[in-house]
């Protein structure tokens, strides 16, 4: 293998398994897909607090996913779909948007708020319009969560996504 010592990698795997020769473990998780199986009310949502977010954004989209960690979010992954926000005095509160996308189905991504700003509905007001933008292209919404957020998996579940499969993400270190 031709990797530098010290490389990461991550992987998606349906289950946990040995670790190859020349690897170090780095972590190991559960990790649930889930998929929207009904749009939750989107339509009944008032939506002018969401704005779209944009390249003069990134480094408070980076900062917040920095102090919440919804998942990875790199400088060039706002470039892979349409994400948005909720601003409260020019301060990016919460934010969500689109990575993946395979035919039909389009991955909702780094859906994080701001500890302080929790519990006001942002996250929900987010997902319900990120869930609408699928709709109107005809595509589902799917999402991953870490099997230990009950609150996010509360959330994603009152707004109609349901647990598609059990993956485990696996953090390697190659040693060489």
């Amino acid at each position: 293998m031709d990797l530098p010592s010290g490389a990461l990698a991550r992987m998606f795997r349906p289950a946990m398994e040995p670790l190859p020769d020349g690897w170090d473990h780095v972590e190991d998780f559960p990790l649930l897909q889930m998929t929207a199986v009904r749009n939750q009310g989107s339509n009944e949502c008032d939506f002018r607090a969401v704005s779209v977010l944009g390249l003069a954004d990134l480094g408070d989209m980076i900062d917040l996913v920095t102090l919440t960690e919804p998942g990875p979010l790199g400088p060039r992954t706002p470039e892979l779909g349409t994400y948005v926000g909720v601003r409260q005095g020019g301060r990016l509160l919460a934010m969500g948007g689109e990575r993946m996308r395979v035919p039909g189905y389009v991955e909702l991504s780094a859906i994080c708020t701001a500890s302080d700003a929790r519990g006001r509905g942002h996250a929900a007001l987010l997902v319900r319009y990120l869930m609408q933008l699928a709709s109107d292209r005809s595509e589902i919404p799917f999402l991953h969560v870490a099997a230990e957020n009950k609150p996010a998996i509360a959330l994603y579940e009152k707004l109609g996504f349901r647990v598609r499969k059990v993956l485990h993400v696996l953090r390697r270190r190659y040693r060489g």
